[in-house]
């Protein structure tokens, strides 16, 4: 049985919607999220569609690699070179799209509120305009505010329980390594496109020799140490 079923309700054609964030724990750039909805009206027919879904392989993007990553994405049609929320109609009927919240934003309101944040903006744009009810699949212990009086579910480790879930997850990373491979062309001397700004011991050399960019968050420790220091 999927996962997902557990949330299907009786009775009534209803949308799923499922959310996870890419980069919490970097030092250097954006947190990202994605979202995929899928608009069920009969049961057995949607536990097939998520059947599919499970037979291309979809998984955590953590222990995706990036080839499987973009094979899969391509095998469902998304557009990686798209910007930020922008709704996309994918493979099987499914909408998707990713968001970002920036570095800035993140020393401002913190990772945990950046994350929700970023997951809620890209959640609202897949989200039909239909009066239908929405179950809000939200990776993690902690949701969201309620948006529209959806049914929000917290799922720990929903990347490797939901598909959906799983399907966001590779969304996100993929949306959020292509923007680090562009920022590496900004700030070559950091490394980005090896380590998407996560803190391994060349990046961090590199900050206590050159200091943090515009795009290190400023309040995380190994880069408030440095400020001031030159660029």
């Amino acid at each position: 049985m999927s996962f997902e079923k557990k949330f299907f309700l009786p009775h009534t054609p209803f949308w799923i919607i499922a959310s996870d964030e890419a980069g919490r724990g970097p030092l250097a750039g954006p947190v990202v999220a994605g979202s995929v909805a899928m608009r069920i009206d009969c049961p057995v027919q949607a536990v097939k569609r998520l059947a599919r879904l499970r037979r291309l392989g979809i998984k955590d993007s953590k222990i995706t690699n990036h080839e499987k990553r973009c094979e899969l994405l391509a095998k469902l049609q998304w557009q990686s070179g798209k910007p930020a929320l922008t709704r996309q109609v994918i493979g099987d009927g499914l909408i998707a799209a990713w968001s970002e919240v920036s570095s800035q934003e993140i020393d401002t309101i913190n990772i945990l509120q950046a994350s929700l944040k970023a997951m809620s903006l890209c959640a609202q744009l897949v989200a039909s305009s239909e009066n239908e009810p929405v179950i809000w699949l939200v990776d993690g212990n902690r949701a969201p505010a309620n948006v529209n009086d959806w049914c929000i579910h917290p799922v720990v480790d929903g990347d490797a329980k939901s598909v959906l879930i799983g399907l966001a997850s590779v969304i996100a990373k993929d949306a959020r390594d292509r923007l680090m491979q562009s920022y590496h062309e900004l700030y070559p001397n950091f490394g980005l496109k090896q380590h998407m700004g996560y803190g391994t011991e060349a990046h961090r050399a590199a900050i206590a020799k050159y200091g943090p960019t515009p795009i290190h968050r400023q309040t995380f420790k190994g880069v408030r140490e440095f400020i001031g220091s030159p660029a």
